[in-house]
């Protein structure tokens, strides 16, 4: 590989946030060593191998799927140490991040496994010796697939002729890890996202929900204060139905000055004074709780972004590895020019961080 294409891929790793490039660039850093590719060895394989490996890098190297602290304003007040559902929720986006980084470490290592021997034979027994230090301690312990299975699916790659058709072998597990995969995302999407959010909607009520209730109570009776002001204008412009509209209206609470059958006009205007001095005392309450509804709904919209930011993550990272799949699929088959696949997730992350 020439040196410019090793620079190219580091600097693709390091684009994303520091604690996946440290990882990313010490596995570069290897490759760095290498010689130049053999021009004897397999020519279109080769050719294929490299960009397919700049463009994995390219797409999956994006942010961590996470929920940071320091990037919440309202959000924070609400989140400790006893908010289990976060620490759930993170841990499955940090399986989804491990997923991504050592797909990406796969196929830079099918790079320097090319670039490092020249020879079919020294390549799969290279190739098959990495799947078994890399991938099958994954395999067994988080994909639950059985010892003597991946003993069996190592054999077999080990017994193929070259690069290519040892790709084709284990294509079959790179599938099964992305039905894995897909349900991971879909236990996020359907069960984690949703808990988490109804233990924060529920934390947001505890402490809003009182000042809401109560401020919008305040407002409705604002309104009904009017009306009966309004009522008894009415009457003292010479509409003698208004007071009986407002006796049967229930607008008066004060029992004290609700109206008899023949009020007086001196009883209309103590009414009227006393609606005037409730209304003022609600104008302050809602002057005075307009902050706490205010946050309520700020509080509520920033849920909202990050539950729409994490499922947009989610749908990006489904896409990701599926066209990763089929890249490698096209590779093993000896399609030239096998990373266009994954051009598609190209576009679709820059769509996501257009909106997000």
């Amino acid at each position: 590989m020439r040196t410019n294409d090793f620079l190219t891929l580091q600097n693709r790793a390091t684009a994303s946030l520091p604690g996946r490039a440290v990882i990313l660039v010490a596995v570069l850093a290897v490759l760095q060593g290498c010689a130049s590719i053999s021009s004897g060895f397999k020519g279109q394989e080769n050719e294929d191998i490299t960009p397919f490996a700049q463009k994995t890098v390219e797409v999956l190297v994006v942010d961590n799927l996470h929920i940071y602290d320091s990037e919440l304003v309202f959000l924070r007040f609400f989140v400790d140490e006893d908010l289990v559902e976060l620490d759930r929720l993170q841990e499955q986006l940090d399986s989804i991040d491990m997923f991504r980084d050592e797909v990406i470490n796969y196929s830079v290592d099918l790079v320097r496994i090319t670039e490092l021997y020249t020879e079919d034979d020294e390549i799969v027994a290279a190739y098959a010796d990495n799947l078994d230090e890399r991938i099958g301690p994954l395999l067994i312990s988080r994909l639950g697939m059985p010892q003597a299975e991946w003993d069996a699916t190592l054999a077999e790659i080990r017994a193929q002729p070259d690069l290519l058709a040892a790709l084709r072998k284990f294509q079959p597990v790179i599938s099964a890890a992305g039905e894995f995969y897909e349900d991971l995302i879909a236990a996020i999407e359907d069960e984690s996202l949703k808990a988490l959010r109804a233990a924060l909607a529920s934390r947001i009520d505890v402490e809003y929900g009182p000042a809401t209730a109560y401020g919008d109570r305040a407002y409705l009776r604002r309104g009904e204060v009017l009306t009966a002001m309004f009522l008894l204008d009415e009457f003292q412009r010479g509409d003698e139905t208004a007071l009986v509209t407002l006796r049967e209206s229930g607008l008066i609470l004060d029992p004290a000055l609700k109206l008899g059958n023949n009020p007086t006009r001196a009883q209309a205007v103590k009414l009227y004074n006393a609606l005037r001095v409730e209304l003022a005392d609600n104008t302050v309450v809602i002057s005075e709780l307009a902050l706490d509804k205010s946050d309520f709904r700020e509080t509520l919209a920033e849920l909202d972004r990050q539950e729409a930011k994490i499922i947009a993550e989610l749908s990006l990272a489904r896409l990701q590895f599926a066209t990763w799949s089929r890249a490698h699929q096209a590779l093993a088959n000896g399609v030239k020019q096998p990373a266009k696949w994954m051009e598609l997730s190209v576009q679709a992350a820059k769509a996501v961080k257009a909106v997000l």
